[in-house]
């Protein structure tokens, strides 16, 4: 059966009814209705909005253009993958947009793999051991930092340099006052420039505007041929001869890395976790008094009452559910900041007690002089040296002190009653629980 559309019938279709009826519809409500009714001018629709924008990343990190098309293609495509999922707040522009680095960088992976086995078989020499393109290399870390910014900044942002939209325009899609988005606007562009300079970046107006300029003269028939690839795959058909075979592997590696992403990220909230309440349990265990010192009160015998399921074991139950607020893939976007890394370890039995700071790093970008270095008890509790401060990363925190030889530590990286650590856009970090002991002197 062929293909509903040809080229020609989809886009007078577009140009007679899609202009007045896309335009009024919001990302969410365009993509609600290619998953539910598999409306093929409403993908077109999506993919009209924010194609300048997915091929910009494409091309800047890809300079074969064949490559970055096809990475233009698999970015679309894995937003149908994850159409049922995927979370749509005021744009789907930030979601796209780092898919889009996510797939273009794995696009560049397979095509230096490629070459390489090409010049292979081929018995040709390597050539000379040539330097990456500083103007590539610069543009992907402008990206990168991009992608880091918190969303209200990143949306307004990708709607007005990538997408070309007036501010009004802008406000109508986040719904809020045109002054919000000016402001948004111009603390976005001061973040952007004050991160670049802390990595030591300090990119040229030229390569600044290649990034912040949506791309033009795009091929007609790319975006044809995905709205048909796209409507072959909600339909569970075969995307032979619609787009290349690169291109469904490039979908299905994105995709594997995105469940990846998510399993490690829910698996260290349930480390976290467990180990917090395996520690606590064991503290309250060595509290008790010696048995021999306990006073024994007989207890008149009742009728068994049915225990309640334990509270600790629903929560986690539930943390492991999936929802839409799971959904979002950028940057741990849609996750609360997590613990990924201590110094010293947790569980570590044999912490030097020269040890002059302790350290935390979050999976995210912290609120700068925010934190809740929390105490377990006051017995074992650090005693401090100094302030905590953030490094340059703005993910690592860090905490002056002065340890004793043979003494267990604990202390909460957020708790059950502060919760100050918090990431750039103000929500708290999962609490975290540090314990560890030094060896004698």
């Amino acid at each position: 059966m062929e293909d509903k559309w040809s080229n020609a019938s989809l886009r007078e279709f577009q140009s007679l009814f899609g202009g007045g009826v896309v335009s009024g519809l919001t990302d969410r409500q365009l993509l609600e209705r290619f998953a539910e009714r598999r409306d093929e001018v409403a993908f077109a629709g999506l993919i009209d909005r924010h194609g300048s924008m997915v091929l910009g990343v494409c091309r800047r990190v890809l300079s074969d253009p064949a490559d970055a098309g096809d990475a233009f293609q698999a970015t679309f495509l894995v937003l149908v993958r994850r159409a049922a999922s995927v979370r749509v707040d005021d744009s789907l522009g930030p979601w796209l947009y780092g898919v889009s680095i996510r797939v273009a960088k794995r696009a560049r992976t397979v095509a230096n793999r490629r070459r390489r086995r090409e010049r292979t078989n081929m018995e040709l020499p390597e050539p000379a051991t040539r330097g990456a393109d500083p103007d590539v290399e610069m543009r992907l870390r402008i990206d990168e930092e991009l992608q880091r910014l918190p969303a209200r900044y990143r949306s307004a942002i990708l709607l007005c340099y990538f997408e070309g939209l007036t501010h009004e325009e802008i406000a109508r899609r986040l719904s809020c006052p045109v002054g919000t988005v000016r402001s948004r606007l111009a603390r976005g562009r001061d973040l952007l420039r004050s991160r670049l300079e802390r990595r030591g970046l300090a990119p040229g107006a030229p390569i600044l505007t290649s990034v912040l300029v949506p791309a033009s003269g795009w091929p007609e028939l790319l975006s044809t041929t995905t709205v048909q690839a796209a409507t072959r795959l909600v339909a569970g058909r075969s995307l032979a001869g619609v787009v290349p075979v690169s291109v469904e592997i490039l979908v299905d590696g994105v995709m594997r890395t995105m469940v990846m992403t998510k399993v490690a990220i829910l698996t260290s909230l349930l480390a976290g976790t467990l180990i917090g309440i395996a520690t606590y349990a064991s503290q309250e265990v060595d509290s008790r008094p010696p048995a021999s010192h306990r006073q024994v009160t007989p207890i008149p015998r009742k009728e068994p009452i049915p225990k309640p399921a334990v509270a600790g074991t629903t929560v986690l139950a539930l943390n492991l559910e999936s929802s839409k607020d799971d959904a979002q893939e950028d940057a741990f976007e849609g996750f609360p900041a997590v613990v990924v890394k201590t110094v010293p370890s947790t569980g570590t039995t044999d912490v030097d007690p020269r040890l002059k700071e302790i350290q935390v790093t979050f999976s995210k970008e912290m609120m700068n002089k925010s934190w809740s270095w929390a105490q377990h008890s006051k017995k074992t509790f650090p005693e401090l040296a100094g302030e905590p401060s953030y490094t340059k990363d703005e993910r690592t925190c860090v905490l002056p002190v002065k340890l004793v030889p043979n003494k267990t530590y604990a202390i909460w990286l957020n708790s059950p009653k502060f919760g100050n650590f918090k990431d750039a856009e103000g929500r708290s970090a999962v609490p975290y629980l540090l314990v560890f002991r030094t060896k004698g002197s």
